[in-house]
């Protein structure tokens, strides 16, 4: 990939992927499969910012043995730097288990006694405040570590857990997580650069519902879930997970009457297509200057879908 895809933050819009994706080689644009730097210059016509041209990772493998390997936590971000030996250690003190879908694996308030890393299937992490209402802080793909850092905290799980789909997880008691730090610096020194990038991520959300206009919450949440679960299919890109309007609505801060007014005039200009909890991003570009409030792409140049 071009010097223009290396230069970029983390945290940027991925709609660039490098390696095996729905049984193709892709490197560049999901979309129209053009490179980085010849999709930016070609569909946005240079509107758009550099940290756009993020690279997403190869989609996690699917299904998974329920017998432990060292290789299932090899590239867990919370195990990363540890030589053969370590994983060795960290699955060694691990159990694996199955998750029903919509089967609650931790509650908010509750007790912090276990860390938690999925393997398959999808969790939604969502909070409650005291007044009934509920936000959807993120939603968990496999690889991903969630209820961990809590252990850190005092108070419990700041959120629930729910499985969205049937989901495969390893998990660790926070006392055997406590002992796997000692034994291993690097466990805690990734658990606190960890810590710095979700707080920074939640600085961009609170920056968001304080000064963004609504459409631009919506369509960098859309965003954000099509780098986390983007799967490309024949003219878009799907969230590859259930996804109704209540929950981009909760993860929005607005109410799910903005979020379907958004989403149908949305889908008059063939920007998305939804139905069934199912969303499929069939103008990704667009949805890019809809999110960084970019000028209107130039005449002459409009999205090719795939095909």
């Amino acid at each position: 990939m071009g010097g223009v895809g290396r230069r970029v933050s983390r945290g940027g819009w991925a709609l660039f992927a490098q390696g095996q994706t729905v049984g193709r080689q892709i490197d560049g644009c999901l979309i129209c499969v053009k490179g980085a730097d010849r999709c930016l210059r070609e569909c946005f016509g240079g509107r758009i910012l550099e940290r756009l041209t993020s690279l997403i990772p190869e989609t996690p493998v699917a299904h998974t043995s329920l017998k432990p390997d060292p290789s299932i936590v090899r590239g867990m971000e919370l195990f990363a730097g540890l030589d053969a030996a370590g994983l060795e250690d960290v699955i060694a003190m691990a159990h694996t288990r199955r998750v029903a879908k919509g089967e609650q694996i931790f509650a908010q308030g509750q007790t912090c006694d276990t860390c938690h890393a999925l393997i398959d299937g999808r969790v939604k992490i969502q909070q409650t405040g005291a007044d009934g209402g509920q936000a959807v802080l993120r939603f968990i793909g496999p690889g991903d570590m969630f209820g961990t850092l809590a252990m850190f905290m005092q108070g419990g799980y700041p959120a629930d857990a729910v499985a969205v789909l049937d989901c495969v997880e390893i998990t660790w008691s926070v006392e055997t997580m406590n002992r796997l730090m000692r034994r291993h610096p690097d466990i805690a020194m990734n658990a606190l650069r960890l810590l710095g990038e979700r707080l920074q991520e939640m600085q961009v959300r609170v920056r968001e519902l304080s000064t963004a206009r609504v459409e631009r919450r919506v369509a960098a949440a859309l965003l954000r879930l099509t780098r986390q679960a983007g799967r490309r299919v024949e003219g878009g890109v799907e969230i590859d997970f259930p996804l109704s309007r209540q929950d981009l609505a909760e993860m929005t801060g607005t109410t799910l009457h903005t979020v379907s007014r958004i989403m149908s005039a949305w889908e008059e200009q063939g920007l998305v297509e939804s139905g069934r909890q199912k969303v499929i991003i069939r103008k990704p570009h667009q949805l890019v200057a809809l999110a960084e409030d970019l000028p209107p792409a130039p005449a002459g140049s409009p999205e090719k879908p795939a095909g």
